[in-house]
C-alpha cells in the first residue's frame, strides 16, 4: 500500500493512481511482492532540511529515499515540487515524465540499489532505463538534454575557461590589475557550484572529474599566460645555437598542463564540504598547500605567487606579518568571503569584506607613511644592455668589458667617489681563472666591484655561476669569490637526471653546472666599517626560505640578467617578487640586471630616488629605476634596513603548519554554526 502525504504545495497535482502505476511495474520487473511505504510530496525548504539532516548535506534536492527499520514499512520518499518543476522547465521536459524519474530513482534506493560504486552505478542505471522505456519515456533522450555539460557544450564551455583564465596575466606586473581575481575566482566558484547542485548529480555521484577539468581548463589559461615569458629564451639567438622555435608549443601546452593542476586539484573541494563557506575553505586551503609544494617540488619554481598581485596596492604591506604565503591563503579567504556574500546576496557579508578591504588598505597606508632613511653609502649599479648574441660572443669580450668600465666611470653628480660598483650576473665576459692581463683590468679600478662571471672548477669541464668581488687594494691572488650559485636552473643550467635520461638527444641544453653552498650573509669593508649582505643570483631571489630568519645584516644583492625572457612580463615580475620579498623580511633589496629592471629598494618596497646617467645624458635624469633594455648607470645610496618583521621569523614550511592548523579551527567554527542555524 502505498500512503501519499502531500504538502498544499502540490494541490492536487498527482494523486496515488500515478504512483501506483509505477510501483507495480517496478515491482514486476524486479520479481519482487508489493510492499507498504510512504511518499511525501513537500517544498525544497522541507527536503533541504531532511536531506542536512539524514546525510549532512546541506542544499535542496530533488529526491530522497530514507529506509526504515520496521519490516512492515519499506521507507519514505520525499519529492520537492520547487526543484521538480524548475528542472522540468529549464530542461523543457515533460513534468510527469520527470516526476517519474524520480519516483523511480528514490524507489530503487528503498529497494536497496545504490549508486556509490561503478558496478552498482552501472546496474542501477539499467534497471532505471528498462522501466522507463516501460512508461514510454525517451531516457536516452532526456538524459542528454539533463546533463550539465555534454558534448559540443563541453568543448564551448572548457573553450572559454581556459580564453578567460589567460587573462591571469594581467593581474601580475607590468600590468598589475588584482581587480580580475574577482571574475576570474568568482567564474570558477560559481561553475562548480553549478555542477555539484546540478539536478542530475543529485540522481547519480558527480564524477570528480568534472570539478578537476574545470579547474584545470581555467588554470591552464591563468598560468600558460603568466609563464609564456618562459619560452623566450628558445626563441634567443646566440653563437653556436640558433633559435628553437619547436620547443615553444610543447612547453606552453607542459606548462598549462602542470601548473593548471593547481586549480585542477584545488576546485576538487567542491566535492565535498558541508555549506559553501567550508568549501571555500578547502580551496584556499589545497590552493596554498600546491603552492608551498611548488616552492621545492623538483627543485621548486615559485614564481608568482598570488600574493605578489597586489604589488603595486598598499595592501601588500600585509606581506610584512602574514608572508607571502600566508598573504595567498587570506587572500583567496578574503575572495571566498565576498564570493558568499554576492552568491548567496547577503548584504552584510558583503559590507564585512569591504570593512577587511579598508582595513588592510589603512595598515598599508600606515606602514608607507615612514619617511625612507637612506645610509651615507653611495652605490652605482652598471646596466650594459646588451644583446645576448653581443654578450656571448667572445670576440666582442674586451669591447663588452670596456664597455662596462666606461659606463663605470661616467662622472658622479657632485664629483665625489662612488663606494661601490655593482655589476650584473655573468657581466665579466671570461671565465675565472683567467690570464693575468684581464684579471689585472678589472681590479685596477679604483672603486670595489661587486661583479657576476661565470667560473671553471679545476680539473673539470664543469662551470659555475659565481658572485666575485674586485678591489685596488687586493693582490690578483686575493680576487674575492663571495658566493656560487646554489639553486640552478634546470634545463638552463643543469639537467635533472641527466645520469639516466639522455636529455642532450631530444633537447639543446647548455654546459653543465656545477652548484655552490646555500648563500651566505658576507661581510665587505666600506667607508672602514663593515657592512653585511646576502648575495642571491638569479631566480635565487624568488626563493624566500634562502633568506635567513632572525639575523641582521644591511641588503639583499641579486644580481640577475632577465635577457633570456623578453621584454614584456617575465622581467617586471621578476622585480616584482624581489619587492615583495624586500617587504616580507624588512631589508633593502640592491638588484642589478644586464638588461633591466635595476633598482634599489628600501625594506617596504618602495624604490629608492637616484640619478640615471648614459653617454648621451652623462648628467642624468632623476629616477628610481633603470628601464628594461637601457643602457646607462644608476647612483643612489643603500637605505637603512628596518628588520624585524613579524613573517620574516619563521620559515615556509612553519607557515604552512599555522595556516593548516587554523585552518582546521575555523572549519570547526563554520561547522558549530551550521549546526546551530539548523536548530
Amino acid at each position: 500500500m502505498i500512503d501519499l502525504i502531500r504538502d498544499d504545495i502540490w494541490k492536487d497535482k498527482f494523486d496515488e493512481h500515478f504512483f501506483k502505476n509505477i510501483t507495480e511495474i517496478i515491482f514486476k520487473k524486479l520479481k519482487l511482492r508489493e510492499t507498504d511505504f510512504s511518499i511525501h510530496l513537500v517544498d525544497s525548504k522541507k527536503i533541504r532540511e531532511l536531506n542536512y539532516k539524514y546525510l549532512g548535506k546541506d542544499k535542496t534536492t530533488n529526491v530522497l529515499s530514507i529506509e526504515t527499520k520496521d519490516p512492515f514499512l519499506l521507507g519514505d520518499i520525499f519529492i520537492s515540487y520547487e526543484t521538480v518543476k524548475s528542472e522540468a522547465i529549464a530542461l523543457n521536459i515533460n513534468l510527469e515524465d520527470h516526476l517519474s524519474l524520480l519516483f523511480t530513482h528514490g524507489l530503487l534506493h528503498l529497494l536497496g540499489y545504490s549508486h556509490d560504486k561503478v558496478i552498482d552505478n552501472i546496474t542501477m542505471r539499467h534497471i532505471e532505463n528498462k522501466i522507463l522505456r516501460n512508461l514510454k519515456i525517451d531516457n536516452d533522450h532526456y538524459e542528454k538534454k539533463y546533463t550539465y555539460f555534454n558534448g559540443a557544450k563541453n568543448i564551448i564551455l572548457y573553450t572559454s575557461l581556459f580564453c578567460t583564465g589567460l587573462f591571469g596575466v594581467f593581474i601580475y606586473s607590468p600590468y598589475s590589475y588584482p581587480i580580475l581575481l574577482l571574475p576570474i575566482f568568482f567564474l570558477l566558484w560559481f561553475l562548480l557550484e553549478k555542477i555539484r547542485n546540478n539536478n542530475l548529480y543529485s540522481l547519480y555521484r558527480t564524477p570528480k572529474r568534472k570539478f578537476f577539468l574545470t579547474g584545470l581548463c581555467l588554470g591552464a589559461g591563468f598560468y600558460s599566460s603568466q609563464f609564456s615569458w618562459l619560452t623566450e629564451s628558445f626563441l634567443v639567438q646566440v653563437p653556436g645555437q640558433p633559435p628553437y622555435y619547436y620547443l615553444v608549443l610543447p612547453v606552453l601546452i607542459l606548462i598549462g598542463l602542470l601548473f593548471g593542476s593547481i586549480l585542477g586539484l584545488s576546485s576538487l573541494s567542491f566535492s565535498r564540504g558541508r555549506s559553501l563557506a567550508q568549501r571555500l575553505l578547502l580551496f584556499a586551503v589545497i590552493f596554498t598547500s600546491l603552492e608551498w609544494l611548488r616552492s621545492w617540488i623538483f627543485t621548486g619554481f615559485p614564481w608568482n605567487p598570488l600574493s605578489v598581485s597586489l604589488i603595486e596596492l598598499r595592501h601588500i604591506q600585509l606581506v610584512s606579518v602574514f608572508s607571502s604565503l600566508g598573504l595567498t591563503f587570506l587572500l583567496l579567504l578574503w575572495l571566498g568571503l565576498l564570493f558568499i556574500g554576492i552568491y548567496r546576496r547577503r548584504v552584510k557579508i558583503i559590507l564585512l569584506s569591504l570593512l577587511i578591504l579598508s582595513f588592510s588598505w589603512g595598515f598599508g597606508n600606515y606602514r608607507l607613511s615612514s619617511e625612507q632613511k637612506l645610509t651615507d653609502i653611495s652605490v652605482r649599479i652598471v646596466q650594459p644592455s646588451l644583446s645576448n648574441y653581443e654578450k656571448w660572443d667572445y670576440k666582442n669580450a674586451d669591447k663588452n668589458l670596456g664597455l662596462q668600465k666606461k659606463l663605470s666611470r661616467l662622472p658622479t653628480k657632485d664629483g665625489t667617489g662612488i663606494d661601490i660598483l655593482i655589476w650584473s650576473e655573468s657581466s665579466f665576459p671570461y671565465t675565472i681563472p683567467i690570464f693575468d692581463i684581464k684579471t689585472k683590468t678589472i681590479i685596477d679600478e679604483p672603486t670595489p666591484i661587486l661583479f657576476g662571471a661565470v667560473g671553471s672548477l679545476k680539473n673539470s669541464e664543469k662551470l659555475y655561476n659565481g658572485l666575485f668581488i674586485s678591489d685596488r687594494n687586493l693582490s690578483r691572488e686575493s680576487l674575492h669569490q663571495i658566493s656560487v650559485k646554489h639553486h640552478l636552473v634546470p634545463f638552463g643550467e643543469y639537467a635533472p637526471l641527466s645520469s639516466v635520461i639522455p636529455w642532450k638527444t631530444v633537447l639543446p641544453l647548455p654546459s653543465e653546472f656545477s652548484s655552490g653552498a646555500i648563500p651566505s650573509i658576507q661581510t665587505i669593508l666600506i667607508k672602514r666599517s663593515g657592512i653585511s649582505f646576502l648575495p642571491l643570483i638569479c631566480y635565487e631571489m624568488i626563493f624566500s626560505d634562502l633568506i635567513p630568519r632572525n639575523k641582521k645584516f644591511d641588503f639583499i644583492l641579486t644580481l640577475t640578467n632577465d635577457s633570456w625572457f623578453g621584454i614584456k612580463t617575465g622581467p617586471y615580475q621578476h622585480d616584482a617578487i624581489a619587492r615583495m620579498y624586500a617587504i616580507q623580511f624588512g631589508v633593502p633589496v640592491i638588484r642589478s640586471s644586464y638588461s633591466g629592471i635595476s633598482s634599489i629598494i628600501d625594506g617596504l618596497g618602495r624604490r629608492v630616488p637616484g640619478v640615471v646617467k648614459s653617454f648621451q645624458n652623462p648628467i642624468g635624469y632623476k629616477s628610481d629605476y633603470i628601464r628594461l633594455n637601457e643602457r646607462g648607470v644608476l647612483d643612489s645610496y643603500i637605505p637603512e634596513p628596518r628588520g624585524g618583521n613579524f613573517a620574516g621569523k619563521f620559515s615556509l614550511s612553519q607557515w604552512m603548519i599555522m595556516i593548516l592548523l587554523f585552518s582546521i579551527f575555523v572549519n570547526y567554527k563554520v561547522a558549530k554554526l551550521n549546526d546551530r542555524n539548523r536548530r
